[in-house]
């Protein structure tokens, strides 16, 4: 890897921290009563340093039956949505 790769993947990694730092304050101000349970999802995906797709599925399962006028199938549905894409993402890796 090039001095340069190494520098982007750097500022790249800062700014992903930053976004995720500005996402968490903005959720725990501003969250759902949906959000407001034991742990909050956000705590939990953060400190397992979970990726975009398992964080989703972290989401969407605290949340399923939970959020005012979304029923638990539509959340649960979103989360297999995005195990679909993780499984995807492995099979694809393992060609």
């Amino acid at each position: 890897m090039d001095a340069f790769s190494t520098k982007a993947r750097l500022a790249d990694e800062v700014l992903r921290k930053r976004y995720l730092v500005e996402a968490y304050d903005s959720l725990r101000s501003k969250g759902g009563q949906h959000y407001r349970q034991g742990i909050q999802p956000i705590d939990f995906i953060m400190s397992q340093n979970l990726d975009f797709l398992a964080g989703n599925v972290v989401k969407y399962v605290t949340r399923a039956g939970r959020k005012e006028g979304v029923p638990a199938i539509d959340d649960l549905r979103k989360a297999q949505h995005y195990l679909e894409f993780m499984v995807e993402r492995l099979e694809k890796d393992d060609t």
